[in-house]
């Protein structure tokens, strides 16, 4: 039942963050370019500037956002001119964390594009929709035949872009860490 509901989950989480393609506030970066600190706060200056009513929400893949993360580590070789509490923040909050007063989750269901390029985002609330119709039931069903059970697991929902201009498309490489 765990991995029928994990399951179940991944699919509801990748369902609403293939919507990050259909934003339309604005587009930062290039896919295949490395994420950076300048794109998140482009695309918080964009939502901004908008007059997108907050609060703000970033996804990103995992692998876009240690490249983040290892910009600001304090590393051989790593320049040291970011800010201190820049720093505090990403390194103790590395998976979820706040900054700048945008909420940011990292997700390995963010879309792709060919497996090295993500499309990560940034947007209030009312720009994407999520509708839960039926929570997530589980049925169990007997099989006598087998003198065994299975597990049905059914949701009813809908999800899509509600106010597209409300979201922001970071694109960045999205390559496999080598440490």
């Amino acid at each position: 039942s765990t991995e029928l509901g994990a399951a179940l989950a991944t699919k509801i989480d990748t369902d609403i963050l293939g919507n990050a393609s259909s934003l339309t506030g604005g587009t930062i970066g290039g896919l295949g370019s490395a994420a950076t600190w300048g794109q998140f706060y482009a695309s918080l200056s964009i939502l901004r500037g908008s007059n997108v009513p907050p609060p703000y929400v970033a996804v990103y893949h995992p692998y876009a956002y240690h490249a983040m993360g290892t910009a600001v580590a304090a590393d051989a070789g790593v320049s040291q001119t970011n800010s201190p509490w820049l720093q505090d923040a990403v390194m103790q909050n590395f998976w979820m964390g706040r900054v700048a007063q945008v909420d940011i989750f990292i997700s390995s269901n963010a879309q792709t594009s060919g497996g090295t390029a993500a499309y990560n985002m940034m947007f209030s609330r009312d720009a994407v929709a999520f509708d839960l119709r039926r929570d997530i039931r589980q049925e169990p069903q007997r099989d006598a035949s087998a003198r065994a059970w299975e597990l049905n697991v059914t949701s009813l929902y809908a999800h899509g872009v509600w106010r597209p201009a409300f979201g922001v498309q970071i694109l960045t490489a999205a390559n496999t860490p080598t440490g």
